[in-house]
Formats: C-alpha cells, structure tokens, sequence
C-alpha cells in the first residue's frame, strides 16, 4: 500500500519546457527538438544527448533559477492539499535543490514536501530512490512516481517503484507508454485518482 508519493519537478509540477530547450540551446547552437526530447530518454547525466562540461551546468542551472516564476507552476496545488492529507510527498529531480525550492516557495507548495532531493544531493535517481527507502524506512511497494519522460519511468522500474506519467509535460503519450508505467493521466484532476487506483 502507497505511503509516500514522489514526484518529478520539471514538466510534472511546472511548465519549464521551453525555457529548458531555450538555456540548452545557448549552450549546443545546434541541438534539435528530437535531441532535447531524447536527451530525457534515459538519465540526463549518465546517458546524455547533450553532453554538460562542469561550466556548462554551472550556467544551465544559474540560469533557470534566474527565470523562475510562479506562474509557471502548473495547477495542482489543490490535488497537492488532498493528496498530503493520506501520503507523505517528496520531489526527486535531476536539476537542482535550490531552483526547485524557489519555485516551491514562491508558490507556498513548499509546505506540502517533506523533502527535496536534486542533484545537489545525487546525480542518478535510482540512487535518490534507495536513499528514500534508507531514510525512511520505505518499500518500493509503498511508493509511487509521478513522472512526465520515459528515462524516469525505466529509473523507477528498476528501483521497483510503481509509476504515473502525465501527458502535459516534456514526453508525448505514445513515448511514455513504451517504458509501461501503471497508469497514464491526461489532466491534472485524475493525478489523485490514479494515485488511489493504484493503491486499490
């Protein structure tokens, strides 16, 4: 039975596409849109299409916390408030701690995490999926991610954690259902009930 539900940031809980694709493009001229979609097949940093030198990152990241904004979070903070009266929420992401925890706070979604873990913290999320489990003692079983690319449904898979895509983020329908998630959710008001089909 899910105790804790974990979640993605960029594409899940806020609309960062194309400002990603716009910082990848001042760093790699000529990357293509198939080439930022691919980039998000696997782990970013283990298998990458596009290839971060230390500086490179340096600069991805310094820039997207300059262009955070509020009003790029999607509307989920209602579904937010139901889902952390049952379960216990967390954010796994590969880019970084503190650009996420501004878009939290300037959305007052901080309140409903217990904690997030960023590449500050590890760069593969399988890794952040078992240090999960250490911490607090979880299953794999008691788990659920919410993702949006196909390289975070094969990183669940592989830590055994069940998982919900959603189709408003970085990966189309047809792509995330070759990585076989549990469920595939299309609007933000089926992400609390996918999350207790699952539990049933």
């Amino acid at each position: 039975m899910a105790k804790a539900i974990i979640f993605d940031f960029d594409g899940v809980l806020a609309d960062t596409f194309d400002k990603a694709l716009d910082i990848c493009r001042q760093l790699f001229t000529d990357v293509t849109l198939d080439d930022f979609l691919n980039h998000h097949n696997g782990n970013v940093y283990e298998k990458p299409v596009m290839k971060f030198d230390k500086k490179g990152e340096e600069f991805y990241h310094q820039e997207y916390l300059k262009r955070a904004d509020a009003n790029r979070f999607f509307p989920l903070i209602g579904q937010l408030e139901l889902i952390c009266k049952n379960y216990k929420l967390y954010i796994i992401s590969s880019n970084s701690e503190i650009s996420i925890k501004k878009y939290l706070k300037l959305t007052g979604a901080d309140k409903y995490f217990e904690r997030v873990m960023g590449v500050e913290t590890e760069k593969s999320k399988k890794t952040k999926f078992r240090m999960l489990f250490d911490e607090y003692g979880y299953k794999p079983d008691e788990c659920v991610f919410v993702t949006d690319t196909l390289g975070d449904i094969l990183e669940a898979k592989h830590a055994k954690i069940k998982t919900i895509a959603v189709t408003w983020g970085y990966h189309d329908k047809k792509r995330l259902e070759s990585g076989n998630p549990e469920i595939i959710i299309n609007d933000f008001s089926q992400l609390l009930p996918a999350i207790e089909k699952i539990n049933n």
